[in-house]
């Protein structure tokens, strides 16, 4: 949610990994990685049909 919530995923971006970090009080590299592994995650949901409609919309 920090990042929907900071505009990470605004378009355009309004939101950089900095403001995800200041929201985490976490570091910039910490949390480019959460993102990354969230975004890992969704997307290997998604291909492997494990979603909200328990199969791929790919």
């Amino acid at each position: 949610m920090a990042a929907l919530d900071a505009g990470y995923y605004d378009v355009p971006r309004t939101g950089s990994v900095d403001d995800v970090a200041a929201a985490l009080d976490c570091a910039h590299s910490t949390a480019g990685e959460l993102i990354r592994k969230a975004e890992s995650a969704v997307i290997s949901d998604a291909i492997r049909g494990n979603g909200i409609y328990g199969r791929s919309p790919l």
